[in-house]
């Protein structure tokens, strides 16, 4: 094997290291996007191809100037980071190009139920990410204890069930007690294929209610 050759193997495999424990590697969650843009930009210089475009990874109609975690912070508050959601939408982009293998693509015939039932159930009632699971089998793609997506087999926009989980801030933990992580978080949002970011954006009950805790929303 010549070195190029062994060296897209590794990046290919530290990618998927990355986006599965985000966390591990960088401290801010605009880190972690700006590591994750230089791995698809080495990525594209081995394989002799052209550097995308934000527009071509479609991020500036989503995210905009402000970053992928720009709008989180809007809709959540800037006190959270945003690791595992930056790694949510790289498992999608880096898999649009071949540089990520998922654990299943969900099938035609089950993909526009599942896509359903992800925009319109879970506004009621708090919801586990396990209950997730038990209603559409695992994901595609996990990252982490938090977030979960699911790929459909077209090709077409993953879905995000988005974990509430809680990060302290870079000078320690708040004033409240820190007990611990949870290991089945609730669901906090749902991102569903979608223009624009709030287009695509569905809330829970916990997701409604720490978006009513901040001064104004994302527009």
């Amino acid at each position: 094997m010549d070195k190029a050759t062994a060296m897209r193997a590794r990046l290919i495999e530290q990618v998927s290291q990355m986006l599965r424990r985000p966390g591990m590697y960088a401290v801010h969650d605009q880190d972690l996007e700006s590591l994750c843009w230089f791995r698809l930009r080495d990525l594209r210089f081995l394989d002799d191809l052209p550097e995308p475009s934000r527009d071509e990874l479609g991020l500036s109609d989503k995210y905009r100037s402000c970053g992928i975690p720009g709008p989180f912070r809007e809709a959540f508050g800037d006190e959270n980071r945003y690791h595992s959601e930056v790694a949510s939408v790289y498992a999608e982009i880096f898999h649009r190009y071949g540089y990520l293998t998922t654990e299943r693509l969900i099938p035609d015939d089950e993909w526009p139920s599942l896509l359903t039932n992800a925009g319109s159930a879970y506004r009621e009632t708090d919801t586990r990410l396990s209950e997730i699971v038990d209603a559409f089998g695992p994901p595609s793609f996990k990252i982490g204890r938090w977030l979960l997506c699911y790929a459909p087999a077209d090709g077409t926009g993953w879905i995000f069930f988005d974990g509430f989980s809680y990060h302290p801030d870079d000078h320690g933990a708040r004033p409240t007690v820190f007990t611990g992580y949870p290991d089945d978080p609730i669901l906090r949002s749902i991102r569903l294929p979608g223009p624009d970011f709030e287009a695509g954006l569905r809330l829970t009950p916990l997701g409604a209610a720490l978006r009513r805790r901040q001064p104004a929303s994302f527009s």
